[in-house]
């Protein structure tokens, strides 16, 4: 089982866990203002202004990295449905090989 967890301070423990630290960009891959950044985040995906649906039926847009972690869950699943042998510790790697680098430094957010 791969878990996605969102970190808002230290992410460190949470990927020695097998974990995937993920933070919010918007479409400009700016780091949204309420996302964790810095060196404890591996892989940053859209956040801000996501079309998606809401309780009680309907859609809006929303922001989050609740927003985000989808994105990386599908590519993990679709990358695990293609190579099923692949351990945690290979899907990080292979996400953070393939993943398109952002030009753009990501800096935690004060807070």
């Amino acid at each position: 089982m791969i878990s996605l967890f969102i970190c808002y301070k230290s992410c460190r423990q949470i990927s020695d866990l097998g974990a995937i630290a993920i933070g919010a960009v918007d479409k400009s891959n700016n780091l949204a203002s309420f996302s964790t950044g810095g060196s404890d985040i591996e892989l940053v995906a859209p956040g801000v202004n996501i079309w998606s649906s809401v309780s009680g039926g309907g859609f809006s847009n929303l922001d989050g990295t609740s927003m985000s972690t989808p994105h990386v869950a599908g590519v993990v699943a679709l990358l695990k449905e293609n190579n099923p042998s692949l351990s945690v510790n290979e899907l990080r790697a292979k996400l953070q090989r393939d993943a398109i680098v952002n030009t753009k430094k990501i800096k935690a957010v004060d807070g």
